[in-house]
């Protein structure tokens, strides 16, 4: 997002994880084939039109599902809900026998709570539920307030409204720096 591509179709098999140098679980982005530039060149780098509906509907926002022209950054929030919620309960939110069926639900249903397949902290999943918001200025402004809501659930959502406040509040990017060091605790290695 900070060079100006909103990738649009992110979803688990385009997301992998590889070496890079000494780091193991390098997370690296694949396929942009239908990657949005944004920005200055908005208005000459555009690859659709309104009414063109592309993804893949599991992992579609709400706008996309509408053949929007105004898809932006926060459609990859929307998507990365999706993947999180999918790793932490083994099922996407919204499931349908097509097509149609599952953008509906995207456009109408509010995801279950992920509590009601797992056992999750309440803070995790409003964490999670704020990036499933309808509305994309309800979700989370930037990827970086994503990440820090991420890397310290209970902190982030006590100081935005809390468990009951989080999700009814329209949240502001932050100055604050991101969290230094890996986000993801490196793999267990077992007892001799």
């Amino acid at each position: 997002h900070k060079c100006g591509i909103v990738h649009r179709d992110l979803k688990p098999d385009n997301v992998i994880l590889m070496q890079r140098g000494r780091e193991r679980d390098f997370v690296k982005l694949l396929d942009f084939g239908i990657a949005k530039l944004t920005g200055g060149s908005a208005a000459s780098s555009h690859r659709t039109r309104t009414g063109i509906v592309m993804g893949t509907p599991a992992y579609m926002s709400p706008e996309q599902c509408e053949g929007r022209d105004s898809v932006d950054h926060r459609t990859d929030i929307y998507a990365l809900g999706i993947v999180l919620y999918e790793m932490l309960t083994g099922r996407v939110p919204f499931q349908g026998d097509g097509y149609g069926e599952i953008l509906v639900q995207h456009l109408t249903q509010r995801p279950v709570p992920p509590s009601q397949y797992r056992m999750l902290p309440a803070h995790v999943e409003v964490v999670v539920l704020k990036a499933l918001e309808k509305r994309a200025d309800m979700r989370y402004p930037t990827m970086d307030e994503f990440i820090r809501a991420m890397t310290d659930p209970v902190g982030y959502v006590e100081a935005h409204g809390g468990v009951n406040g989080f999700l009814q509040r329209q949240l502001m990017p932050s100055n604050a720096p991101l969290p230094t060091g890996k986000l993801t605790p490196a793999p267990l290695t077992p007892l001799p």
